[in-house]
């Protein structure tokens, strides 16, 4: 099986990039539920003004981490703001594990080695990130017998499935060909 393929001069690695893609989204929805676990809810989220189910807030959590905000009950609620003690520390998650992602999929290809090409092999953690992003924004809904919530399904794909592995992604694989390219002496 090939595991890249040639665009003009460039070698994508295709496969690296979706296998990262796919492993970056779920250790970020690791990383956040355990984060969840250590550092607690809000104040709001522990005396109910804000609204947490049991399984899906974590995806909701994960979602907010990317600026998607969930709708509750007609109100936008970005959870990573407002449902979580240390909301900044969430913001994180993702692009530091884009960013590693990115890096990882540049070093992959021998022939990656300018900043141009890195963000092009870095941005291919697209591949593997988008389509959990996509299935997550059409599972995660809730309609309970109080509160009913719902995902925005474009701003989901758009913003969270591509603008942030794209963009992170890339600059992490740009910054791996300025790693090769560093006098370090």
């Amino acid at each position: 099986m090939k595991r890249s393929v040639t665009i003009g001069d460039a070698e994508v690695p295709v496969v690296d990039g979706f296998v990262n893609g796919v492993a970056t989204f779920v250790a970020g929805l690791l990383t956040t539920t355990v984060m969840l676990s250590i550092l607690g809810r809000s104040p709001e989220a522990q005396f109910g003004r804000v609204f947490m189910a049991p399984a899906e807030s974590f995806g909701w959590l994960y979602l907010g981490a990317h600026q998607v905000s969930v709708t509750v009950d007609g109100m936008a609620v970005n959870y990573a703001e407002s449902a979580v003690a240390y909301s900044v520390a969430y913001y994180l998650v993702p692009v530091l594990l884009l960013l590693v992602a990115g890096y990882h999929v540049a070093r992959s290809v021998e022939s990656v080695d300018e900043p141009h090409l890195g963000v092009l092999a870095g941005a291919t953690v697209v591949l593997g990130y988008l389509p959990l992003v996509a299935l997550a924004a059409v599972v995660l809904p809730y309609e309970g017998t109080n509160v009913d919530v719902t995902v925005p399904f474009a701003r989901s794909v758009l913003v969270a499935g591509i603008a942030y592995p794209v963009a992170v992604g890339g600059i992490g694989g740009a910054l791996a060909t300025l790693h090769d390219s560093a006098d370090w002496s």
